[in-house]
């Protein structure tokens, strides 16, 4: 295994080189690359300690997303599936904060875990399965979970949102929207939620659901932290963007330059080229105003 401080780079070279002797073995030297390579490093993988970028748990994260790229080739899907089963439902409901916020990654970057030689019925339960359990880490007492759960949970709906059930779709955006945002208990919460809500931005089928859930969210300018306010500012500015979403709709022009009296440079940046970009005509307007 490569050490803590490892590349990028030589982490996907581990990878490939552990996927390359999966795909070619048979009997039971594959049975034996499964069980005694593969599933020990997501046994490892749940089970390592994470502090920072390059910690062994990150580096295993990654070695294991190695497979989880390789999806769409047959047999992988399957294996991942089998192999997890015994590993992450246990480390989900662990009472080690550590060991689920590793779960968690895992099950994000393998999302959906899915066995394509079973039935429709079974399919469904598994992907059941992983909505629950993505659920459950949202509201989960460790902020450093819920940060990591709110991360995943825009990072499925973003890209997953035709596969996910409908219900479901709804259900992570009320709960990111009505209940996370509002976490007091931990800034960084709150900033996921604006990030990922950015993220999930990127898809436009995701535009119709957020017009009219989004302006629920105004109050956010005045947010007491400031890295909080800057995120809102952010998913602003990614809002001036989109055409069927108005950022007037959302905050006022008004709350904007309130806060714009009593900004620090970062948060007044942003405000500026919102301000701008976002108000044209009436800015123009106060611009020849104060001109004149």
């Amino acid at each position: 295994m490569p050490h803590h401080g490892s590349c990028r780079a030589e982490v996907q070279y581990y990878g490939e080189i552990y996927f390359k002797a999966w795909k070619t073995a048979t009997g039971d030297i594959l049975m034996t690359i499964e069980q005694s390579c593969i599933q020990d490093l997501m046994f490892f993988a749940v089970h390592a300690k994470r502090q920072g970028s390059h910690s062994l748990a990150a580096i295993l994260v990654q070695l294991l997303g190695y497979f989880t790229k390789q999806k769409r080739l047959q047999g992988v899907d399957k294996m991942l599936c089998t192999l997890y089963e015994p590993i992450l439902w246990r480390a989900l409901n662990a009472a080690n904060p550590g060991v689920r916020v590793n779960a968690a990654y895992l099950l994000i970057d393998a999302f959906p875990l899915q066995d394509p030689e079973s039935n429709k019925e079974s399919m469904d339960a598994i992907l059941q399965k992983q909505i629950d359990a993505l659920n459950t880490l949202l509201c989960d007492p460790c902020p450093t979970v819920r940060v990591t759960a709110v991360q995943g949970v825009c990072k499925v709906v973003s890209v997953y949102w035709e596969l996910l059930p409908a219900a479901a779709v709804s259900s992570f955006l009320a709960k990111l929207i009505q209940d996370q945002v509002y976490d007091t208990s931990s800034p960084d919460v709150r900033v996921a939620v604006f990030k990922g809500l950015k993220y999930i931005l990127d898809n436009p089928l995701s535009h119709p659901l957020l017009k009219h859930t989004l302006p629920s969210l105004g109050d956010f300018i005045h947010d007491t932290s400031e890295k909080v306010i800057i995120s809102f500012l952010e998913l602003l500015l990614k809002v001036k963007g989109i055409r069927t979403i108005k950022v007037s709709s959302i905050v006022s022009m008004e709350h904007l330059l309130a806060r714009l009296e009593v900004a620090s440079a970062p948060l007044a940046r942003r405000l500026v080229s919102l301000l701008f970009n976002s108000f044209h005509p009436l800015t123009k307007k106060l611009i020849s105003r104060s001109r004149g």
